[in-house]
């Protein structure tokens, strides 16, 4: 009835309104379990290692072996994945330490087969390598370097999982329903993505309460993004 009521409410109301998408995205970053990229990758290994151990101790026997061939040799000669490879040999020589007494054919044996290819443990030592790499380039906002490196670990996985099955089971465990190397992937997959609750709710309650808070803190972190790309007229709510 009185349009100057309805501009005296428009000036509150509308900033209000429009202010939902910080307001809530704020709200929600407050609840992250880890609260930076190194600490989310240190849960993740810890996760991985108290509730895969098992299946990574079946991984390193069935990939005793080795892995390698034309297109590793090609991926080796990119210089991250150089990089990532110097790095997990110094992490080898580190880990064998404390075993010399087995003898030097004990400890190459752990990461190199008799035909002299790296076997499964030396080149997840590489993975390793690489997502820590990821995780300083997305620190510093090198969006290119974190592009080429999720390609270059991409491949390598992805040749990995091909070659000994055991090990994409070992590194996905409970995850593995949401087609997602981890819970913090799994988390971010499950915002767009359409999976079955019943099933969702058997595929965590399979997870330990660490591996739970990396799928809460995926979740939160895709689902921030999601609100982001909303338009500020819209109703977040309703989203």
């Amino acid at each position: 009835i009185s349009g100057e009521a309805k501009d005296v409410l428009s000036q509150t109301l509308d900033p209000r309104f429009e202010e939902q998408v910080p307001r809530l995205t704020n709200w929600l970053r407050s609840k992250f379990n880890y609260t930076d990229a190194n600490a989310q990758q240190e849960a993740i290994e810890q996760a991985a290692k108290a509730a895969n151990n098992p299946a990574y101790a079946k991984a390193r026997r069935d990939g005793l072996g080795g892995v390698m061939d034309q297109e590793l040799i090609e991926l080796s000669q990119a210089p991250p994945m150089q990089d990532a490879i110097k790095a997990a040999i110094r992490q080898a020589q580190t880990k064998s330490a404390p075993d010399v007494a087995q003898g030097a054919e004990a400890l190459t044996a752990r990461w190199m087969s008799p035909d002299g290819k790296p076997t499964i443990e030396m080149w997840d030592l590489v993975k390793r390598q690489l997502d820590q790499e990821i995780n300083v380039a997305k620190r510093a906002g090198r969006t290119e370097d974190v592009s080429d490196l999720m390609g270059i670990k991409s491949t390598l996985v992805g040749k990995l999982d091909v070659a000994v099955p055991s090990y994409a089971q070992a590194r996905q465990g409970a995850a593995g329903f949401f087609r997602a190397e981890n819970a913090l992937e799994a988390g971010q997959k499950f915002v767009n993505e359409n999976f079955a609750i019943p099933q969702t709710r058997q595929a965590l309650a399979q997870m330990s309460q660490s591996e739970r808070r990396l799928f809460e803190d995926g979740f939160t972190s895709r689902f921030v993004e999601t609100l982001q790309k909303i338009p500020d007229r819209a109703d977040v709510v309703r989203r």
